[in-house]
């Protein structure tokens, strides 16, 4: 509680009287909005100092927290499979 509290801003007496399910969504949602304010720091540093393997990498981990419905695990289609998307 203490975590959300400091991170929104809220009084004790907020979270208190506070719907535990409504509480639990702004809570989960922090780790979200945490790693959409590191992209954005990331776009603003200087990444000539990172090797490309590093930037991809801080990226993509940061992406998948960021926007995690987004990132499911997919399998990777194989040529005769895009021929027949591409065929229909």
């Amino acid at each position: 509680m203490a975590k959300a509290c400091k991170f929104y801003g809220w009084l004790w007496s907020e979270v208190e009287n506070m719907n535990i399910g409504i509480f639990m969504r702004y809570y989960d949602s922090i780790e979200i909005l945490e790693a959409q304010d590191l992209l954005v720091q990331y776009t603003l540093q200087d990444w000539s100092n990172l090797k490309k393997e590093v930037r991809q990498k801080m990226h993509r981990e940061t992406h998948k927290k960021a926007y995690p419905k987004t990132w499911k695990k997919k399998k990777a289609v194989t040529l005769a499979e895009l021929s027949n998307i591409i065929g229909k």
